[in-house]
């Protein structure tokens, strides 16, 4: 993108962003259904303690739910600062931050007049703190940017030879943090095998 923003070429520039919402959308919509309709069985890789997967089973559905919202606002940012435009994610960023922060403490702990929810009350205030990122981030994105010139309607643009492109060049990427992120996972899968207060502490 940032290539096509240097040469003026806006067509490509829209249609190299259409295939990366759509790669994003459907990679995202897999971790969510895994994450929505089978917790149990995900939260098992990381942890053997059965209470630790009762009390995560609702907390991993809740913030499955977000992970379609993280991968487009990411996906929205990258395409932004590709082409030199950092102010609404980073504004978006900042902003989420604190709500995530704001909810958390609101919903963990019970205050305000909110019921104490504790593990489920940090899923809701993550939630919150996504949908308001993506609100902001993707919403500007398709309705207000006026560098890509992305619409809705240009979500399902013709990739052709940008395609074959793309892929070429971001497979060894994929590839790499693929890799980076099973070797980040498996520290998680590590400390869910020590102890069921070292994971609450994690």
């Amino acid at each position: 993108s940032s290539q096509f923003w240097g040469s003026g070429d806006r067509d490509s520039l829209k249609t190299v962003a259409a295939i990366a919402l759509r790669f994003t959308a459907a990679i995202s919509a897999v971790f969510l259904a895994v994450s929505v309709l089978w917790p149990e069985l995900l939260l098992r890789i990381y942890t053997d303690d059965l209470a630790v997967v009762a009390a995560g089973k609702t907390y991993m559905r809740l913030i499955g739910a977000t992970f379609l919202f993280a991968g487009m606002s990411s996906t929205c940012t990258y395409l932004l600062r590709s082409t030199g435009h950092v102010r609404i994610p980073l504004i978006s960023s900042i902003v989420s931050f604190f709500l995530n922060l704001f909810f958390n403490w609101v919903f963990i702990f019970g205050v305000l007049g909110f019921p104490r929810l504790e593990i489920v009350g940090a899923a809701v205030g993550t939630v919150i703190a996504r949908s308001f990122e993506f609100c902001m981030i993707f919403g500007y994105f398709v309705l207000k940017d006026e560098h890509f010139r992305f619409r809705m309607r240009h979500f399902f643009l013709r990739g052709g030879a940008l395609l074959r492109q793309y892929v070429r060049f971001s497979l060894p990427v994929i590839i790499s943090d693929t890799f980076l992120g099973v070797g980040l996972s498996l520290g998680s899968v590590i400390i869910g095998h020590i102890s069921a207060p070292f994971v609450a502490a994690n």
